[in-house]
């Protein structure tokens, strides 16, 4: 992958607004890591697509620290050399410190360990959104595309299908150019200009205190004392401290005393020493600042995420507070539910039911990690000793119960998030089920993410012979159809049936599999290509029976289950409204 912009902009000199198109499919607007996935997404499938961004120059600072597991797992899948440049440019995190009181003693240590029944990624990778961005814009590089610098968005407005949009130099403002596109994609944060263009409500609330934010380095005894990143909650407020590249810490601190700071407000060393000082008393010392900053945190969500042909994704749909670290990582997952839709509606693929359900999908889960996120932060902010008793309750008791740990991780890593149609989001059930484990449990249904699993294959992009299902999912850009068939007690005669039902399912442009047991053997073709389950993970993981089906999606979910002998109207039904 190359590191340097196709379009590098000059600091101070206006960018050529005539290499941008008059028309294009796609035009996105914000340069982040939301855009940077969206418009990877949809360069790969070969859609012409215009990325633009405000800033003429990247920052050099960054406010996200880490990518989780399902994270990582959708950049193997969109391209292997993502996910390993990101795992070999980042660190592994495997545990995550609480202290609840401000004694070193109080200290509980967990494990990220019970994610790895359901992840081959079972830890939290480490990595500078800096870097996190310069992966994504590479690999878009990679595909022929640039991101846009020093332009950004100034009007747009759609009629009958198309949206035009104006963009301005933001160096020379009074040059500007036209563009039209089918589709609009707003990436452009929480101030987002598509999101006020278009009048979609951001509802919430801004939260009644700031934090404090600084990249620094500790002194030896202080930087020696920490192992991994670490919450500290004695009473009312909070401090977190992480490592970074090299020495360099991670500072974050929200003290009620502070109340709600100013943006323009200027933070000192001294200030950020004394808000650490008076959360902890294990005596971290700071020795150099590099990046101080204040932060005002606030809770709010679009009303829709998609209007006529204009959709927001990141922070343009949804902030939160920085507990659980889940902004950059949802947002991420926006992009990748959106892409493929956008693309394979552009080719043809899918039918226009399928962009429907981008809002749906994706306003469920950004709602739940907005409920997630508000309980942390005002648990670790609240005044109530019944509130802060429970928190440290919680605390006390999530390593002992291994089934509370794997639901709570599960949840953080993004790996429990699904599409189901009627999820179960009862509050009463949904606790119960952490606390069985009883949702990481239950049979895979439609909308359910695919867990991966280790197979053999005579493809040439195996390694040895071996081939991972979630590398088996980024060989091609659209469907995948996975049969399970026991052939070693089959007859041909069994085998021409299943090809002559095969020949009765609409299964156009889609990647065809078969799956089947190690030990046994093929005597005719199946006419696709064929996977060895040796782990037999399709029978024991995935609990597939003979003839048992399962069409994946593009991003890795599943879009319809069942068995090839299902009556043939009712699985063409199931495909028809993913598949045009």
């Amino acid at each position: 992958m190359s590191s340097s912009s196709a379009q590098a902009s000059v600091p101070g000199n206006a960018p050529d607004l005539t290499v941008l198109p008059s028309t294009v499919s796609v035009m996105i607007v914000g340069g982040g890591p939301s855009g940077l996935a969206l418009a990877i997404e949809l360069a790969r499938r070969e859609i012409d697509v215009c990325i633009i961004e405000k800033h003429q120059t990247k920052s050099s600072f960054s406010r996200a620290l880490a990518i989780h597991p399902r994270t990582v797992e959708t950049f193997e899948q969109i391209d292997p050399r993502i996910s390993e440049k990101a795992i070999n440019s980042g660190y592994i995190i495997p545990s995550i410190n609480f202290q609840k009181s401000k004694s070193i003693r109080s200290i509980t240590h967990i494990e990220t360990d019970p994610l790895q029944p359901y992840t081959k990624y079972p830890f939290v990778l480490g990595i500078s959104q800096v870097v996190t961005e310069q992966i994504l814009e590479d690999a878009l590089l990679d595909l022929g595309q640039p991101v846009h610098r020093g332009i950004e968005l100034v009007d747009a407005a759609e009629l009958n299908g198309t949206v035009t949009v104006t963009v301005a130099s933001t160096v020379a403002p009074h040059q500007k150019r036209t563009i039209q596109c089918k589709f609009l994609c707003g990436a452009d944060g929480s101030r987002s200009k598509v999101r006020e263009l278009f009048g979609i409500s951001f509802e919430g609330k801004n939260y009644a205190f700031s934090g404090l934010l600084a990249d620094v380095t500790l002194d030896d005894q202080s930087r020696f004392a920490i192992d991994g990143p670490i919450m500290i909650s004695p009473g009312r407020g909070m401090a977190f401290i992480a490592p970074m590249d090299g020495n360099i810490f991670r500072i974050i601190t929200i003290n009620p005393s502070l109340g709600r700071l100013p943006k323009d407000h200027v933070v000192t060393k001294e200030e950020i020493q004394a808000s650490l000082n008076s959360l902890t008393n294990t005596g971290y010392v700071i020795k150099e600042t590099h990046w101080l900053s204040v932060f005002g945190s606030q809770l709010r969500q679009a009303g829709t995420y998609r209007k006529g042909n204009v959709f927001l994704v990141g922070d343009a749909a949804h902030v939160h507070s920085p507990a659980g670290g889940q902004g950059l990582n949802t947002s991420i997952q926006d992009s990748y539910n959106l892409g493929w839709k956008l693309a394979l509606y552009l080719k043809g693929q899918v039918p226009s039911s399928v962009l429907d359900t981008y809002h749906p999908e994706r306003h469920r889960v950004g709602a739940d990690v907005l409920r997630v996120t508000d309980t942390l932060i005002l648990g670790v902010m609240s005044s109530s000793w019944l509130v802060r008793v429970g928190l440290r309750g919680f605390l006390f008791i999530l390593p002992m119960l291994k089934s509370l740990k794997v639901e709570y991780f599960r949840r953080i890593a993004g790996i429990a998030v699904n599409y189901r149609a009627k999820p179960a989001w009862a509050p009463l059930s949904r606790f119960w089920n952490w606390i069985t484990g009883r949702s990481s449990k239950s049979a895979l249904q439609a909308g359910d993410r695919l867990p991966d699993l280790d197979l053999l294959s005579d493809l040439p992009e195996s390694t040895a012979g071996r081939l991972s299902l979630y590398r088996a999912l980024s060989l091609t850009t659209g469907f995948k159809f996975f049969l399970y068939a026991h052939t070693r007690s089959l007859s041909v005669a069994e085998i021409d049936r299943i090809n002559s039902q095969l020949q009765l399912l609409k299964l156009s442009n889609v990647a065809r599999f078969a799956v089947i047991p190690f030990g046994d053997r093929l005597r005719c073709s199946l006419g696709m290509s064929v996977l060895i389950d040796y782990q037999y993970g399709f029978e024991h993981v995935l609990r597939q029976r003979h003839a048992d089906y399962i069409l994946v999606r593009p991003d890795g979910y599943i879009a319809a289950i069942g068995n090839l002998f299902d009556p043939v109207a009712e699985t063409n039904r199931k495909l028809a409204s993913w598949i045009a």
